[in-house]
């Protein structure tokens, strides 16, 4: 049996501890390196912010994070295998969960229909009486405002039994109840051993007060992280 097949087959449930880029390299046609050769064991049991001066390559960054993108050179392993390899057999709804922007879910069910799916997986957490969408839990996805339609499609998300979470800019275009009420349903999942490992990127002015995170920044092809006195160099070691 391949190792990347060994360490997640023996045991689906076993703990995720480390995520380590191997010399990974990673482009985008057109562009200078979003990732150079970079070997790093990233933050674990955290919310970790990315950043970048290009807010594409924190995105592209989250994409491979969610082997939504194949890296030019290098691997990235979990726990000390690569999950995303063509001879891996691991079943990535145990272990990923992951929201893009650009994803395009089931517009056509109702709330109702739509959360009946997800409920029996959250034991006590009621998602209409929690999020008070009582009176719209009988409309269709796609006849709500552009809000309400992501905050579901970040419910389905966070209401898995994954280990990590990948988010794109998640509070961008929420007020302030829901994005709350989000986080409430995040923390309720954490609580429960889930969402141990979340990455996200945030573009929304006051999203982070209400969020315990650190930040790592994405800057020529280097990866840094954000410490009291300036960055530290974070890669090549």
């Amino acid at each position: 049996m391949a190792k990347s097949q060994q360490i997640f087959s023996q045991n689906s449930a076993a703990p995720l501890d480390e995520i380590l880029l191997e010399n990974v390299t990673l482009k985008m046609f057109g562009r200078d390196p979003v990732l150079q050769s970079v070997n790093i064991q990233l933050p674990t049991d955290q919310t970790l912010v990315v950043e970048s001066s290009n807010p594409q390559n924190a995105v592209c960054f989250l994409h491979f994070i969610a082997g939504r993108m194949i890296c030019d050179s290098g691997q990235i392993l979990w726990n000390g295998a690569n999950p995303f390899a063509a001879d891996s057999y691991v079943c990535m709804d145990q272990w990923l969960s992951s929201y893009f922007e650009n994803h395009f879910a089931d517009r056509k069910k109702t709330v109702s229909e739509t959360f009946n799916v997800i409920q029996a997986s959250l034991e006590s957490y009621d998602l209409i009486e929690q999020f008070e969408f009582k009176d719209i839990q009988n409309k269709k996805i796609s006849d709500l405002s552009y809000e309400l339609q992501k905050t579901i499609f970040l419910i389905q998300k966070i209401a898995q039994p994954a280990q990590v979470l990948v988010l794109e800019d998640p509070a961008m275009g929420l007020s302030e109840t829901l994005w709350l009420q989000v986080l409430d349903l995040m923390n309720y999942q954490q609580r429960r051993g889930h969402l141990r490992h979340v990455y996200m990127t945030n573009h929304h002015p006051t999203a982070l007060r209400h969020l315990a995170f650190n930040k790592i920044f994405i800057e020529d092809g280097l990866i840094y992280f954000d410490e009291n006195a300036g960055y530290k160099k974070a890669s090549h070691f």
